[in-house]
């Protein structure tokens, strides 16, 4: 269960590198991002996925946490010493884009992902 985000990582990067519409002009990523990216790996490689799921989540369904599409693919996506996107600048690229393996993850299709759904999509990947 510990190496879970080690198989996962490579999916979402492989997500993250086929959705790119064009190569984005190389820049350097602040000495804060940098420490804030590095910080996120060792959470995404590292930790639990109870605690993947609580850092990276931002909205509430009800009493529970939930992800959107973005803190999703953000808990996912390793950083790679690029500028950190924010989850509404993910939000805004997924309305103009669709990806099905976020469908795949939404089971119920509500446009959140809860807790019980992002544990069966890591044990499925």
């Amino acid at each position: 269960m510990k190496y879970m985000g080690l198989l996962v990582a490579p999916l979402a990067m492989a997500l993250y590198m086929n959705n790119r519409q064009e190569p984005q002009a190389e820049c350097e990523a602040s000495r804060a991002d940098k420490i804030r990216g590095n910080y996120e790996n060792k959470i995404r490689f590292f930790a639990a996925p109870e605690k993947v799921f609580e850092i990276f989540a931002s909205e509430m369904d009800g009493d529970d946490l939930a992800m959107s599409y973005g803190d999703f693919l953000h808990a996912l996506t390793p950083y790679n010493m690029d500028e950190l996107m924010s989850s509404e600048e993910i939000d805004k690229y997924l309305e103009e884009h669709e990806i099905a393996a976020l469908k795949f993850a939404d089971a119920d299709n509500n446009k959140k992902i809860s807790y019980a759904e992002f544990l069966f999509f890591l044990t499925v990947y």
